[in-house]
């Protein structure tokens, strides 16, 4: 044998060895199980013994197991794989293994078959749940409630300096049993300084209406019209102000800052807090960094420590000053490791409350301890006493009231007071408005809530980045927060508003948000700024959706936010995610004074992410929305961003109190729901294995879950604990928006790329039908993109993507769609990464302005190929393509492309070629279709439905609330009539007189009905102007006219 024979048995020889000795170490545990089916995806899972250095499952519908898929393991026991199978056919049966440590150790073969495919294919997302917003019963008392003097009233009224809100927000946590609406009334114009928690109600079933005074009359808008700044606010609105002060903390790792000579890390004149000091009481928490501090050369020798707290330090002939932050060598009592803040000093003696005192210590002369002063902090300068300050003051100043402990700051008009919160602390404590841990059914009439404003010009350097990177001070977290538990809860007509740079705001409504709603409402200047740099967790929110938030609606609102408008973010992988949704004539603002480089933009960054983004969402209608200008900055900032995430990888487990034919009873709430895989194990019976979780008693006791499957057997004891987790995005419906100036419209991901320890369900079923996009531009800062001057695109062109499918994604439907002047380094129709399934591609009109190379429709095989080969690699099924696309129209002069995509598809020379009535970038346009278009229901080249090719603009309007064609006529002496065409058959009001203020007149209902509209207008004066607003739910369209 040579010796390249014999090295070659050897090897062999040790690779045997070496897989046997894995084989006899791994086994197991539990064998596959196949879960979460659909026509085409399914979920396996498996536990093993240990974990294995790969592993991977194979299926065919043969023994020949010539696909496969690679296996995520999570490591704590019970060790578990599990894998995600896409592009199956429906109705077949597959035969499946998995294998260990390449093929050392392979499980059992099992079978399982695909349901059938949907009678449509592709299926169309489920449609969200509804959620009840109508008005409560009115109170049937209108007597002021008391719950001493008078129970059997029904109105709480607060007095007009809202000195009795929080007496008064006391009494609701214990209104009588009974289900009446109370009503909580505060007069309109009242101001509400401070935080304020609306309680649970243990007995009370009813409603508590908390309500402007103006809610209800002639100067308030009627019900379902949103509520503008046309709207004099200080006639109709109560205010809620939050008077957060928020700080960041020093850096303080390895204790570093108190040794620093400069400001460099926190900003010169920082305002920072005292976050390892235990404080006296009475001594204000706050430092300041300036390097301008005289350094200290007085004598620092201590010659006595005397305690209890605080501490009483004799240091002969010292000079140290009221709020100096002093360190202290070995000295046998307090510890040298920590920093003192001086007190109460007078002549050798000052006080310092210790932040560490070793014990059973006693003060030890003969260590000779010394102190020494941090030279760049101090506590803020301030004046303090036992009350609150008054008189006049210098703007900027501060005073400490060391009784009761708040924080007064001067501003242009006089001492205002405000509550000091750590970044660090709960953010929610800093609204103006919490709804409290289970509280339900309130519903929040005419409100304005706002942070506080801050004394201008800020002290230099609070907006310095920290090096942790966090940019938290001078902001307010929340204006408004929901406590988990709640539900029913209403914010109806209000105003919610951040206030312009240099203040931030990072929510305006969050929480958790069960059967409530957002309706009628102005969100507006919801910001969040950086000097520098950029941050995923600093970005500002609209409405952000925590777990629980089951049966949500934000319908008919203004909502202006320079992050994400609406977001369901990643919050791990138990408790219910976000779901049934409904996203409904809300217009979506972006100004563009918040991207960098703007004229209007203040040299800062306002960190920008996406008008709407879920992590993890079901049943989602986006529909009949405005969405007006976006920006790409961190990202590249699509309208509509879906990125599921696989969240914490802890898996809880619960204790099983009794089983019953694959019912389980828990001893505690879990955090299981439908789609979840489980692991039962300890009952000893059938119910022992992996299992997908059927059904939930949730909401409520959360306390049973019920397993799919055939499952005998009944008892007590065991447990359950999750190994595959329900989380993920699934029934995205999108049709009947405009989507106008951004930089892209949407990207869906199927599954999450940083899941390493387990696999999440496909997204499946998103829909994108009648949407008008117009303008979206990613090119580079340069040449003019919407990016941000510094953000992740500034230097290079970048997409002007239509419709991405990042991979995984099963039943898609774009169909309808109308996208004028794409432009980007790549701009196209629709493009995919691999591993989809159904796609519906119809009946589209798109428009390339010419720049970049377009790409039309196509997908990644490994490498971009666009085309009838792009879309063929990248939808398919049971190893054949899985796609309908036909009719689109690709515009304009583009026709060499033809000969590579599907044969429907029609190349339009010119624009004049597609005979629109008014296209263009820029508003006012009219993408509806000329009577001589070829592109029309009954042209040339029609398309297979009875519509037209593109948007349907009539349908569009509609569903977006557009009133048209408004105008004054028939104008006589003493009469007249306002004429115009309503969205639907929604009743609208016509508000009318001689002053131009909006809320006064007189106001005439039209009866809704028929959408063409004429309301005749009387009793008016010859020669008088006089004015008129038509007031229908999205849009309040005004004019004037003049009587002969």
């Amino acid at each position: 044998m040579s010796s390249n024979s014999k090295n070659r048995a050897i090897r062999l020889a040790v690779l045997a060895s070496w897989g046997a000795a894995w084989a006899c170490a791994q086994s197991f545990t539990v064998q596959p199980v196949v879960t979460n089916l659909s026509h085409s995806t399914a979920r396996v899972t498996f536990i093993v013994s240990s974990a294995p250095s790969n592993a991977d499952v194979q299926w065919s519908t043969d023994l020949s197991f010539s696909n496969s898929a690679s296996v995520a393991v999570n490591t704590p026991a019970p060790v578990t794989g599990s894998a995600v199978l896409v592009s199956l056919a429906p109705g077949t049966t597959y035969n499946l293994r998995a294998r260990l440590n390449a093929g050392a150790v392979v499980s059992n073969t099992i079978q399982f078959t695909t349901p059938p495919e949907p009678a449509i294919h592709p299926a169309q997302p489920m449609a969200p749940a509804a959620v009840d917003v109508s008005m409560p019963p009115a109170a049937p008392n209108a007597s002021e409630y008391h719950p001493s003097t008078n129970p059997s009233g029904r109105r709480i009224t607060v007095a007009a300096d809202c000195s009795d809100l929080g007496t008064k927000t006391g009494w609701l946590s214990a209104l009588p049993a009974t289900s009446d609406t109370f009503e909580v009334v505060i007069p309109a114009g009242t101001l509400c300084d401070g935080q304020f928690t609306f309680p649970a109600r243990a007995n009370h079933a009813g409603w508590v209406v908390v309500r402007s005074s103006a809610a209800g009359t002639s100067v308030f808008p009627p019900e379902g019209v949103r509520w503008t700044p046309n709207w004099p606010a200080a006639a109709t609105l109560a205010t809620f102000q939050t008077n957060a002060l928020v700080y960041n903390i020093p850096y303080y790792a390895d204790y570093s800052w108190k040794d620093r000579t400069d400001c460099g890390m926190d900003g010169e004149d920082g305002l920072m807090a005292i976050y390892q000091f235990t404080m006296e009481t009475g001594v204000l928490g706050l430092l300041r960094c300036s390097s301008a501090y005289a350094p200290y050369a007085g004598p620092n020798a201590i010659t006595n420590i005397v305690g209890p707290t605080p501490f009483t330090i004799t240091a002969p002939g010292n000079t140290v000053s009221n709020g100096d932050v002093i360190r202290i060598t070995a000295n046998g009592l307090l510890s040298p490791d920590r920093a003192y803040v001086v007190f109460n000093k007078s002549g050798d003696t000052f006080q310092v409350t210790p932040n560490g005192v070793i014990g059973g210590g006693s003060f030890n002369a003969g260590l000779n301890p010394v102190f020494t002063l941090q030279p760049v902090y101090k506590v803020l300068p301030h004046t303090a006493a036992a009350a609150d300050p008054s008189g006049g003051c210098t703007a900027g100043a501060f005073h400490w009231n060391t009784s009761a402990q708040r924080l007064w700051w001067c501003r242009d008009d006089g001492w205002q007071r405000y509550n000091l919160f750590s970044f660090t602390n709960s953010s929610e404590l800093q609204a103006a408005i919490t709804v409290g841990a289970n509280a339900r059914r309130y519903r929040f009439i005419g409100l304005e809530v706002r942070p506080k404003r801050y004394p201008a010009p800020l002290p230099a350097g609070w907006m310095t980045v920290t090096p942790a990177g966090s940019a938290y001070q001078a902001s307010v977290s929340h204006l408004m927060y929901v406590s988990s538990g709640a539900s029913e809860i209403v914010v109806d007509r209000s105003y919610l508003r951040g206030l312009e740079h240099p203040h931030r705001l990072r929510y305006a409504v969050s929480g958790y948000l069960k059967n409530s709603a957002v309706i009628s409402s102005y969100i507006d200047e919801v910001a969040w700024w950086r000097a520098s740099g950029y941050s995923q967790t600093e970005s500002s929110g609209g409405i952000n959706l925590w777990n629980e938030s089951r049966g949500f609606l934000s319908h008919n609102n203004y909502i202006a936010v320079a992050g994400i408008h609406l977001f369901a973010p990643d919050q791990g992988v138990t408790g219910p995610m976000p779901g049934d949704i409904a996203v409904t004539r809300n217009t979506f603002k972006q100004y563009p004074k918040w991207r960098r480089g703007d004229p209007a933009n203040a040299d800062v960054n306002f960190t920008h992410r996406n008008q709407i983004e879920c992590k993890q969402c079901e049943r989602l209608k986006i529909e009949g929305n405005v969405f007006d200008y976006g920006y790409s900055s961190l990202t590249a900032g699509q309208f509509v961003l879906m990125t599921p995430r696989c969240g914490s990888t802890t898996m809880t487990a619960a204790s099983i109190a009794s089983f019953n034919g694959g019912v389980l009873t828990t001893t505690a709430a879990h955090g299981f729901y439908p789609g979840s895989v489980v692991y039962v194990t300890g009952t000893g019976s059938a119910h022992d294995g992996l299992w997908e979780v059927a059904s939930t008693n949730c909401p409520g006791a959360c306390t049973q879950l019920t397993l799919l499957g055939n499952v005998t057997g009944s008892g007590s004891g065991g447990s359950v604990q999750m190994r595959q987790t329900h989380k993920g995005i699934r029934d995205v419906d999108i049709r009947n928006n405009l989507f106008y100036q951004g930089v892209e419209t949407l990207r869906v991901a199927g599954s999450d790329a940083a899941c390493s320890n387990t696999r999440l369900i496909p997204t499946q079923r998103v829909a994108l039908v009648n949407n008008l996009v117009v303008d979206t531009d990613i090119r580079s800062f340069a040449t003019g993109g919407r990016v941000d001057q510094f953000g992740t695109f500034a230097a290079g062109d970048f997409g002007a993507r239509s419709v991405y499918i990042m991979g995984n994604v099963e039943d898609v439907t774009v169909a309808n769609n109308t996208f004028y002047a794409q432009r980007g380094n790549m701009p196209f129709l629709l493009y995919a990464e691999q591993g989809n399934e159904g796609l519906d591609l119809r009946n589209n009109l798109y428009q390339w302005n010419g720049f970049g190379g377009l790409t039309a429709m196509g997908g990644n095989t490994g490498t971009p190929v666009w085309g009838n080969a792009g879309l063929d690699g990248t939808w398919r099924r049971g190893g054949a393509p899985s796609h309908n696309v036909k009719n689109n129209v690709i515009c304009c002069g583009l026709s060499a492309n033809a000969a590579n995509h599907p044969a429907t598809t029609r190349w339009p020379a010119t624009e004049d070629a597609v005979r629109w009535m008014k296209p263009g970038p820029a508003s006012p346009f009219e993408f509806r279709l000329r009577h001589d278009s070829p592109y029309i229901s009954a042209g040339a080249h029609r398309s297979t439905e009875d519509r037209d090719t593109g948007v349907n603009a009539d349908e569009l309007e509609q569903r977006t609330g557009r009133v048209r064609n408004v105008r004054a006529r028939a104008v006589a002496a003493s009469s007249a009539v306002v004429s115009y065409l309503a969205p639907d058959a929604a009743a609208c009001t016509v508000e009318y007189g001689t002053s131009p203020v909006w809320g006064t007149g007189t106001r005439i209902g039209d009866g809704g009905g028929a959408r063409v509209r004429n309301v005749p207008v009387a009793s008016l004066s010859p020669g008088t102007i006089y004015h008129y607003r038509v007031l229908c739910e999205v849009e309040q369209p005004s004019g004037w006219f003049r009587t002969p």
